[in-house]
C-alpha cells in the first residue's frame, strides 16, 4: 500500500481495521442483515470518529442503491473546512484498477496480449522476460519506486518524478532483477506507471486522456480527475488534504505536505501515473463500480480474469509473511463487496 492509502481496509479473517485521517470508504454488494440497517451503521462510524480513527467520507450500497452515505470531520483542518458528499479524495493505489481496466480494453482491440512482453511496445525497457500479465500482477521482479529513484532525488533533490524517468533510471542502475519474472509476488507500483506507458504508446493517446474518454466519460465520472506532474502545483478545488497522525489519539493532526520526511511522496514522487492519484469522490467511485460491473468498460470475460488471482510459475498462488496472497490479475482491493465481510 502506498504510503497515503486514503480508504479504510477491512481485512475479512479476523475483521482488522487500518485507519486514515483522509478517508474515503465505499462498501458495494448485499450486505448480511446485522449491517442493513442505517441507525447501526450511523452508530458504528460515529463511534469511530469519536475515537478519532476516521476523517472523510462513507458510502454504502447494496444492490445498488445508496442505503447509506455521510460525512465526517474535515476536509481542511486549519480552515476548518469540513468533509461534504462533494469532497474529492486521492485515492492512492485505489488508481491501479483504472490502469487495469484500460489494459483489457486494449486487449479486447486486440492491440495487446496478456502475455505478450513489454520490450515487443517499450524496445528500450531493459529486461525482455517481462510481460503485461507480470505486471498487472506485481511478479515482475522490479524495484519499487523508493528503490529506483533514491539515488536520483540524492544527485537532485527537487526533481518531481514522471513516467518517463523510469526506463532510463532502470538503464542507469542496471541491477537485477528480484528475482525471475513470474516467480514470487512483489508489489512494485512501478509496474502501473510502466502500464501507463504501455497504454500510452498503443493508444496513441496520454494516459491522463485516455481515462477521460474511455473510463470517466463512459462511467458518468464527472468529478474525477489525475493528479499529474502538470498539474501538481494546481488548486484542485474541493480536494480534501492529507493528513496524519504521529501516533494514535494525538489531538493534533499534521498536514503531511509540511512535513519533510514525507516531501519525496508529496512532491518529488506525486508525478507519477498509472499506480496512483486519481482524486475522486464517493459518488463517482460508485459510479465506476456500477460501470464495471455491467460490462460497459470492459466484457465480463475480461472483468472476470481481471478479478482471477494469479498464478506463479510453479503454479501456486503466492506466498507472504502473512499468508496466502490471490493477487488478482490487475485487480487492488478497489471495493469491498460484503461478501468478504464477515459477522
Amino acid at each position: 500500500m502506498d504510503h497515503f492509502s486514503y480508504f479504510l481496509i477491512l481485512k475479512r479473517t479476523h475483521m482488522k481495521f487500518a485507519y486514515f485521517l483522509t478517508t474515503g470508504l465505499l462498501l458495494t454488494g448485499s450486505f448480511i442483515k446485522a449491517q442493513t440497517s442505517t441507525s447501526r451503521l450511523d452508530t458504528f462510524f460515529s463511534r469511530l470518529v469519536e475515537d478519532q480513527k476516521i476523517n472523510g467520507n462513507v458510502l454504502v450500497a447494496e444492490k445498488g442503491t445508496v442505503i447509506y452515505q455521510q460525512s465526517f470531520g474535515f476536509a481542511d483542518f486549519a480552515r476548518q473546512e469540513p468533509n461534504t458528499k462533494k469532497t474529492r479524495f486521492n485515492f492512492a493505489s485505489v488508481s491501479k484498477p483504472f490502469t487495469a481496466t484500460a489494459i483489457f480494453q486494449l486487449i479486447e482491440k486486440r492491440k495487446l496480449k496478456l502475455d505478450n512482453r513489454l520490450v515487443d511496445y517499450l524496445q528500450d525497457f531493459p529486461y525482455d522476460s517481462i510481460t503485461i500479465r507480470h505486471l498487472l500482477s506485481h511478479t515482475s521482479g522490479l524495484p519499487d519506486i523508493e528503490e529506483l529513484f533514491t539515488p536520483l532525488l540524492k544527485k537532485d533533490p527537487a526533481h518531481v518524478v514522471i513516467n518517463r524517468d523510469i526506463i532510463p533510471q532502470l538503464e542507469q542502475l542496471h541491477k537485477p532483477l528480484h528475482f525471475p519474472p513470474g516467480q514470487q509476488y512483489e508489489y512494485s507500483n512501478i509496474n502501473y506507471c510502466l502500464l501507463a506507458l504501455l497504454i500510452e504508446r498503443v493508444s496513441n493517446t496520454a494516459y491522463p486522456g485516455y481515462l477521460e474518454k474511455y473510463i470517466f466519460k463512459p462511467a458518468g465520472m464527472k468529478n474525477t480527475l489525475l493528479q499529474t506532474a502538470e498539474n501538481l502545483a494546481q488548486d484542485k478545488p474541493l480536494e480534501a488534504k492529507r493528513y496524519i497522525k504521529a501516533y494514535p489519539y494525538r489531538e493534533m493532526s499534521e498536514d503531511v505536505t509540511a512535513l519533510p520526511e514525507f516531501r519525496k511522496w508529496t512532491y518529488n514522487w506525486a508525478g507519477l501515473i498509472g499506480q496512483g492519484n486519481i482524486i475522486s469522490t464517493m459518488e463517482d467511485m460508485l459510479l465506476f463500480d456500477h460501470a464495471l460491473y455491467a460490462n460497459k468498460l470492459i466484457s465480463g470475460a475480461s472483468f472476470k480474469l481481471m478479478c482471477t488471482p494469479v498464478r506463479l510459475n510453479n503454479e501456486q498462488y503466492p506466498i507472504s509473511g502473512q499468508g496466502l496472497i490471490g493477487r488478482p490479475t490487475g485487480w487492488a482491493g478497489l471495493f469491498l463487496r460484503t461478501q468478504q465481510l464477515v459477522k
